[in-house]
């Protein structure tokens, strides 16, 4: 797990990593030619606060929770850290590219929830795309999609977090359907199709039930944070003030 210092009479926290040490380069106005500006954060940091009381942090494990594209420099992420008697909730984040990332403690509970969705926009054209000699009516398409949501309404994201495949979003995720699924959905179109639009109808899940195709249901990561109760909120602050787990 990753470490982090918190600084408990300042309140501010320090991310200890390998690139700590990693210098700086400023541009000279000149090409090829760089300042390059020798760096140490984690000394720095323990410098700045020297004398202060300070405490590791750890950070747990499938705590974090991110709004935006991973690629995105400027992400804002959730995480959760604890120093063995209590979890606290911090806000990684900076105002743009040229800043470090900053570490706040954030008073409130962090909740995240997930619900799932068809591709239903995706889906209608797709299926309206390759279903063709006879192409099905709208009213059918709709049927359809009403039976695809109706087998994953009650499906619970947390019971497959193994099958999942993340995208370049990080509150989204692809759950593409099993067998049992796809059979169950089968079996509720015969009542309402033809033979031969069922064997379509197979064909064409079959052909996009891949975790990138428009059978595969999206998994959405909502973040909730809940405000402490008043009286939680000022024991909070007045236990950070008597901690005392120091390092140097």
């Amino acid at each position: 797990m990753s470490k982090l210092i918190h600084c408990i009479e300042c309140n501010t926290i320090c991310n200890i990593t390998p690139f700590d040490q990693s210098p700086k380069f400023n541009d000279m106005g000149t090409p090829d030619k760089y300042h390059e500006i020798e760096m140490n954060d984690f000394a720095d940091f323990l410098r700045k606060h020297r004398g202060h009381r300070k405490e590791t942090l750890s950070i747990l494990e499938n705590s974090l929770y991110s709004e935006g594209a991973y690629s995105d420099p400027m992400r804002i992420t959730y995480l959760e850290a604890t120093n063995g008697r209590e979890t606290f909730l911090i806000k990684r984040w900076r105002n743009s590219i040229d800043e470090d990332l900053r570490y706040d403690l954030i008073q409130g509970k962090l909740e995240v929830r997930r619900t799932v969705e068809i591709q239903k926009s995706d889906l209608q054209r797709q299926i309206s795309h390759e279903i063709r000699n006879p192409s099905l009516s709208p009213v059918m398409v709709a049927k359809f999609l009403d039976i695809v949501q109706e087998e994953t309404a009650s499906l619970d994201p947390e019971q497959y977090a193994d099958e999942m495949y993340e995208s370049n979003d990080a509150r989204l995720s692809y759950l593409p359907l099993n067998d049992k699924q796809i059979s169950t959905i089968l079996i509720k179109c015969r009542s309402i199709f033809t033979p031969e639009e069922i064997e379509k109808i197979s064909q064409f899940i079959r052909n996009n039930c891949d975790y990138d195709s428009v059978m595969s249901l999206v998994v959405k990561m909502h973040g909730i944070i809940h405000p402490l109760p008043l009286s939680s909120a000022v024991d909070h602050n007045d236990r950070l003030e008597v901690m005392h787990n120091i390092v140097p």
